[in-house]
């Protein structure tokens, strides 16, 4: 439960960033970043149900 609400935090705080484009950050940038904190953070075999 805990990894979907992580997950889910790290989609919306994304997705504001992609659409506010803050600094004229380019909206690739703030793809990778949100992709880079969710490798980070979750943990996808976990999630998975494997060992």
């Amino acid at each position: 439960m805990l990894s979907v609400i992580l997950a889910s935090l790290i989609f919306l705080v994304t997705l504001v960033f992609v659409i506010w484009q803050p600094r004229n950050l380019s909206i690739g940038w703030s793809a990778c970043g949100g992709a880079l904190l969710a490798l980070l953070l979750c943990d996808e075999q976990h999630a998975n149900g494997y060992d």
